[in-house]
C-alpha cells in the first residue's frame, strides 16, 4: 500500500513538472538568440539575447509551404516577438542580420 502511494506521488510530481514547463521542444539557437514554436506549433517566437546591435530573426516555412520571417523588434531589451502561422510551422531557424556579409544562422529545427 505504501509503495502504491509513493508511485502516485511520483506520477503527480512528474505531471506537475511537465504541465508547467514551456514548449521548448524544437528550440533553434543562434548564439544566445533563440526561436521556438508554441500554441500547438502555430506561434513562431524569436528572442534576441545579445546586445550586439544586430537584429535577430526567425525564418522558416509553414505547413502550407509559405515562407515567413519575424524580427525581434526591440533588440535585446528583453521581450520576445511572435506571429501566428495559421497552418502551423514546418521548420524554423534563428538568424541575425550582418551588414554586407551572409547572415549568421544556427541550425534548423524541423517539426
Amino acid at each position: 500500500m505504501r509503495a502504491k502511494r509513493i508511485g502516485y506521488a511520483l506520477a503527480a510530481a512528474a505531471l506537475v513538472m511537465t504541465a508547467t514547463s514551456p514548449a521548448w521542444a524544437g528550440t533553434a539557437y543562434g548564439g544566445s538568440d533563440y526561436s521556438y514554436v508554441d500554441n500547438n506549433n502555430r506561434n513562431a517566437v524569436i528572442c534576441d539575447r545579445e546586445a550586439d546591435a544586430r537584429t535577430a530573426y526567425v525564418s522558416g516555412r509553414s505547413l502550407a509551404g509559405n515562407g515567413f520571417r519575424i524580427n525581434d523588434q526591440d533588440g535585446s531589451a528583453g521581450y520576445c516577438w511572435y506571429r501566428t502561422i495559421d497552418s502551423g510551422v514546418a521548420n524554423h531557424i534563428t538568424c541575425e542580420d550582418i551588414n554586407n556579409w551572409p547572415d549568421n544562422c544556427g541550425s534548423r529545427s524541423y517539426h
